[in-house]
């Protein structure tokens, strides 16, 4: 994590740091436009690891509103944990979103909003039926990272995100 918070200071981006060893990383950018920005970082990510890495981009409001939402009004806070957030580069069109939500079950729930989907997984996410098409790859589920609710409200509750700071994950 170290060293990938030193790429990312190497782009001048300030406020630097990481949040776990999972490829979170808090910074200050001037930048307005997202999409220059991310193909910024994946260019220069590409040239100093000799691999691509996918650039997921929130700013500090949308990581805010994405740790208070409450998707499942059912979830009892003690089941938070079995909650995850996938996130998107762009919004799902209407088709999009229902082939994704198509793939509620008895254990597993989807739902859309914005750039995230919302995944309510009463079972190990690896145990689960659909856990493999959104973990991996797959050309059924569109690009996206996942984090645990938990690990989003984690972030919330440590960088408070009241600067205009942009989170960013891979």
């Amino acid at each position: 994590m170290d060293r990938l918070a030193a790429l990312f200071a190497v782009l001048r981006l300030t406020g630097v740091t990481t949040f776990i060893a999972s490829g979170n990383v808090v910074f200050k950018s001037p930048a307005t436009k997202e999409p220059t920005l991310r193909r910024k970082i994946e260019k220069h990510l590409q040239a100093s690891l000799g691999y691509h890495v996918e650039v997921f981009l929130r700013r500090s409001t949308e990581v805010a509103a994405i740790g208070q939402a409450r998707p499942f009004a059912e979830l009892r806070t003690s089941e938070r944990g079995k909650l995850q957030v996938g996130f998107m580069h762009e919004p799902l069109s209407p088709a999009e979103a229902k082939k994704l939500t198509g793939l509620n079950s008895a254990v597993d729930a989807l739902k859309v909003i914005g750039r995230e989907f919302y995944w309510s997984c009463q079972e190990g996410t690896l145990e689960s039926p659909i856990g493999n098409l959104l973990l991996t790859k797959s050309t059924k589920v569109p690009l996206n990272t996942i984090r645990t609710m938990n690990t989003v409200q984690r972030m919330v509750d440590k960088f408070g995100f009241s600067e205009s700071r942009i989170p960013a994950s891979r």
